[in-house]
């Protein structure tokens, strides 16, 4: 980690909303001490209002081992649905780690990244293309998408269900064992 390389000038900052529950909009600053008070500051003059409640809540959470069960499932569940990715994607260029709920996708030469979430997008599928996640020195769209890698982010949370992350995965590597993309007629 780079606090093990600087560690006084290292801020380890969190929430719980992607960790245990995306309602909850509390999370922590681990700062060194000679930062501690102009964290402190910065922390209290950007926050309108945490809510008594939702504090009252995770210290329970954290107290009764709730917030444990919740974390030791979610890392159960990114795991099965990382191998089940893995599985019916076999084959094709899969770039993530076993921890995480996303995946990227590097699409084949034929496909655009902007071609292919289109593509899905007619198919029932949503997936972001990698100029969603891309910094274009000029703004423009256009500029993201020719400098981004050929390539899709996937979601492997987003589907309620396993069996709803089966169906989309399948129809992806389907779509990607295509040898051509689909033609368009414009009307």
């Amino acid at each position: 980690p780079l606090a093990t390389i600087v560690p006084d000038r290292t801020l380890f900052i969190t929430s719980v909303s992607k960790s245990l529950f995306p309602g909850m909009r509390l999370g922590c600053v681990v700062a060194p001490p000679a930062m501690l008070e102009s964290v402190s500051s910065a922390v209290w003059g950007s926050m309108l209002c945490v809510s008594p409640i939702s504090g009252d809540l995770l210290c329970g959470w954290l107290e009764d081992g709730t917030a444990k069960r919740i974390l030791d499932w979610k890392r159960h569940e990114v795991a099965a649905r990382q191998q089940m990715a893995k599985r019916l994607l076999d084959g094709h260029r899969l770039q993530t780690i076993t921890t995480s709920p996303h995946i990227w996708v590097h699409l084949p030469a034929r496909w655009t990244s902007e071609g292919f979430v289109a593509e899905m997008r007619s198919r029932g599928i949503l997936v972001n293309g990698s100029a969603a996640f891309s910094i274009a020195t000029s703004g423009s769209a256009k500029k993201a998408e020719e400098a981004s890698p050929r390539a899709i982010r996937l979601c492997l949370g987003t589907p309620r269900t396993r069996a709803g992350l089966e169906q989309a995965l399948s129809r992806i590597a389907e779509t990607l064992a295509e040898r051509a993309p689909a033609a368009r007629a414009v009307v």
